[in-house]
């Protein structure tokens, strides 16, 4: 009555033995190897994300230092003195000396209707040295302002 137990159309399922399950091909050792090639490439794919986002950051910080000193400068009622305040302020939001601005350039043109300041930051790219890029990168941005000679307390 074997047949009865298991229905018409059923088959009965093979027996496990004991031992080991085989793949085809027998791919022991094979996630190892995979993660020896990968592990490179991964490494210089975090080097790339951090100089991209490094130059990039430092770009956005640049332009938008550079259009507040201008600002800044043209707001005043003395355009010469407030350009060494705009300086110090700039180096601040900077934060000259980090990996972000080793060292930063400064020129500011006054003349009577307006302002121009340009802003220069040498970037550390240390962080990036397994990839083919050089130690260090200079990113620059400038702007100009005009003076408002209307305003309240001006010539």
């Amino acid at each position: 009555v074997r047949g009865a137990l298991h229905g018409v159309g059923h088959r009965r399922r093979p027996r496990r033995t004991g031992g080991p399950v085989t793949r085809a091909g027998d791919e022991r050792g094979s996630a190892a190897v995979e993660l020896v090639v990968l592990a490179p490439v991964f490494m210089m794919l975090l080097a790339f994300v951090v100089l991209v986002g490094r130059v990039q950051a430092s770009r956005a910080d640049v332009e938008g230092v550079a259009h507040s000193a201008a600002r800044s400068i043209t707001l005043s009622r003395t355009p010469e003195a407030a350009a060494g305040d705009a300086q110090a302020a700039a180096e601040a939001s900077l934060r000259v000396g980090s990996a972000t601005c080793r060292s930063m350039g400064w020129s500011v043109a006054l003349s009577d209707e307006e302002v121009t300041v340009t802003i220069s930051c040498t970037i550390d790219l240390a962080a990036a040295s397994i990839l083919p890029v050089p130690a260090t990168q200079t990113v620059s941005a400038s702007s100009t302002e005009v003076i408002d000679r209307f305003r309240e307390g001006g010539a």
